[in-house]
């Protein structure tokens, strides 16, 4: 019988970047999608009901590092809540601008 391995962090696929019509500036990029990859974790109520799914989001950070978010959707009411609830509590240090992000988050089990 397999194994299921849970993924402690979501995957984060850029789909796109948006600033001012201006071309993507992949330092601030990885800069927000490696603290989403260190700071959202796959929550326990996805881990125990074995939930699979995505999580589009519209996102920006602030002048702070602030992160809003603007529009989020998934088929998971729950994911959608949680994953809000945790960008909207996130800050990215030495950020200095207004950018505009969509992403996909992935929460996926892995199979061993």
């Amino acid at each position: 019988m397999k194994k299921l391995v849970l993924m402690t962090i979501a995957t984060i696929f850029m789909v796109s970047l948006t600033f001012a019509g201006n071309s993507p500036d992949k330092v601030s990029t990885n800069k927000i999608v490696k603290v989403i990859q260190r700071e959202l974790q796959y929550p326990a109520f996805a881990k125990d009901k074995q939930i699979e799914d995505y999580v589009f989001v519209n996102l920006v950070v602030d002048k702070k590092g602030k992160i809003k978010v603007n529009d989020i959707y998934s088929r998971n009411i729950e994911l959608t809540v949680y994953v809000k609830q945790e960008l909207e509590n996130m800050v990215v240090k030495d950020f200095k601008s207004d950018k505009t992000f969509d992403m996909k988050i992935v929460f996926k089990l892995e199979k061993i």
